[in-house]
């Protein structure tokens, strides 16, 4: 992954704490100890539960731990409450697209599939 690049992850929409690890563990293998700067989408989630909001801070904690960063993308106003209400809210940029998402770590450019992965498994994409 070059230094410009931006994974592009997209967030199952329901996320039990069974499925959380899977998915975890996923994340975690793509982003090994790489200095990765990740959009989360999470345009498909309706409602955040507790076991998605451990995931967002999951993912949040891996990538400030190899001095990256994580941005999330597409949450409805509901799901922005519930982060909110859980004392979350605060430590993420949210943005309304994956679009300006990608854009805001400084670079544009069309999304390109990385990898194909299960349904319940995170869809992963690289930007260049």
């Amino acid at each position: 992954m070059s230094t410009h690049s931006v994974l592009v992850i997209t967030v199952p929409s329901l996320l039990n704490r069974q499925l959380s690890q899977v998915f975890l563990k996923d994340v975690r293998t793509e982003l090994g100890d790489l200095r990765a700067r990740v959009v989360l989408d999470c345009s498909a989630i309706g409602h955040l539960n507790y076991d998605t909001i451990q995931v967002l801070l999951s993912v949040l904690e891996k990538g400030l731990q190899n001095n990256g960063d994580v941005r999330l993308a597409g949450l409805s106003g509901k799901a922005i409450s519930a982060l909110a209400a859980s004392g979350a809210r605060s430590l993420f940029e949210i943005f309304p697209t994956v679009d300006l998402a990608v854009a805001s770590f400084g670079r544009r450019s069309s999304l390109a599939p990385l990898k194909a992965l299960e349904k319940t498994r995170p869809s992963i994409q690289l930007v260049a």
